[in-house]
């Protein structure tokens, strides 16, 4: 949209935080609000059995979490799924020729079906961020810990040198930050054997240890789990990958523990709803999801057996086309800050996510066959605030 396009990415113009609109017909208000009142009371009850099964995950009852969260935890959030309209999840592993990977000749490396089977406790789950319904997804799949970014940079620290690690959250914590617009929260790293809750005098804050703490925590504990992360920090529309937060330290290629997942929501024909939910708010999106009969989602894997480093010698031909690309890139930036730029805001720097962080980047946007962005979770922040500006100003004018 034009009044957004402050924030388009100056490569290629692709915003990746503006809100999808919908211009729904009125049969769909007649139709809809039937369908909204027959699932609401289902969805409802299945939310409070949801909620308080998580509720007894979270005590100290041993071996029995584990079987609680397999059980029951798992099979609410699907059933949820259900009720919402997600009828069947379309899941494949990626093709290698896709991605432009040549295809493993070893036989120990076959793909676990079905699609997921392979991922254990311990193991990372690198997805990109765009809707809650995600967060029940992965629920059902994996029964995860979640691992949300969080800035451990000493305020002031220049936004290049910035440090990020991550925080451990439960279904209901990663809901609750998908569904509210928020930027990444500042925190302060711990050590990994006292991941709990840290008390001061004016608030509480939650522990942040590193991607790996997490990762070896997991693995390690009792009720294992895997770790599903969000490098980019924040929702996006899925237009484009952002820049990921420098998460990836310490772990290697070697460890083969980092599967990327990728989801894609089909765009309803009728009302053009998408269940993407970079910015707004998550009720109305809850209440549109109710109004449809059915949802769509495609659920793409790539098992991280596959997952190698980048080839240290590139061809000529890929040499070619990273410098092309550069190329273009910096005239995009000069042409985005010059007198004639169009007034879009030129990307703020994100340090280096490392080589294991770019090369799951690089490989999720071919696995959704978009592009990667300069834009960051650091130009989210100036987004939100004018999105919130223009929407008190629209209220007020009314």
């Amino acid at each position: 949209m034009e009044k957004y396009a402050k924030w388009n990415d100056p490569a290629n113009l692709i915003n990746p935080f503006a809100p999808i609109t919908t211009f729904p017909p009125c049969t769909l208000y007649v139709t809809g609000s039937i369908l909204l009142l027959l699932r609401l009371p289902f969805v409802l009850v299945t939310t409070l059995l949801l909620f308080f099964v998580t509720a007894l995950t979270s005590l100290p009852l041993g071996p029995l979490n584990r079987l609680l969260r397999y059980l029951f935890e798992g099979p609410l959030a699907r059933l949820l799924l259900l009720l919402l309209g997600y009828w069947s999840v379309n899941t494949n592993y990626a093709a290698a020729r896709q991605l432009r990977l040549r295809p493993s000749k070893n036989p120990d490396k076959t793909r676990p079906n079905p699609v997921g089977n392979g991922v254990q406790a311990g193991d990372i789950v690198v997805c990109t961020a765009t809707s809650p319904i995600e967060i029940l997804w992965l629920t059902w799949m994996f029964r995860p810990t979640f691992a949300h970014v969080v800035n451990t940079s000493t305020p002031g620290t220049d936004v290049a040198q910035h440090t990020a690690a991550v925080q451990p959250k439960g279904l209901w914590s990663s809901l609750y930050t998908f569904c509210s617009s928020q930027s990444v929260p500042q925190t302060c790293p711990t050590d990994a054997s006292n991941a709990v809750q840290v008390a001061t005098a004016a608030h509480v804050k939650k522990a942040s240890l590193s991607l790996k703490q997490l990762a070896d925590q997991c693995k390690g504990s009792m009720n294992g789990s895997p770790v599903c992360t969000f490098p980019e920090g924040v929702r996006s529309n899925g237009t484009g990958v952002l820049m990921f937060h420098p998460i990836f330290h310490q772990i290697t290629f070697e460890e083969h523990r980092c599967h990327l997942l990728t989801f894609q929501h089909v765009q309803q024909s009728s009302s053009k709803f998408s269940a993407t939910l970079p910015i707004g708010s998550a009720l109305k999106c809850f209440l549109w999801h109710c109004m449809h009969w059915s949802h769509t989602m495609n659920v793409t894997m790539f098992p991280a057996q596959e997952l190698v480093p980048p080839p240290s010698i590139e061809s000529e031909a890929a040499l070619k086309s990273k410098k092309e690309a550069q190329v273009r890139k910096e005239l995009a930036a000069r042409a985005s800050s010059g007198k004639y730029g169009g007034g879009i805001a030129p990307p703020i720097a994100m340090p280096e996510s490392g080589v294991l962080g770019n090369r799951c980047r690089n490989l999720l946007a071919k696995m959704y066959g978009i592009d990667t962005l300069t834009r960051c979770s650091k130009d989210y922040d100036g987004f939100l605030t004018f999105w919130k500006n223009e929407r008190n100003g629209t209220k007020k004018k009314r």
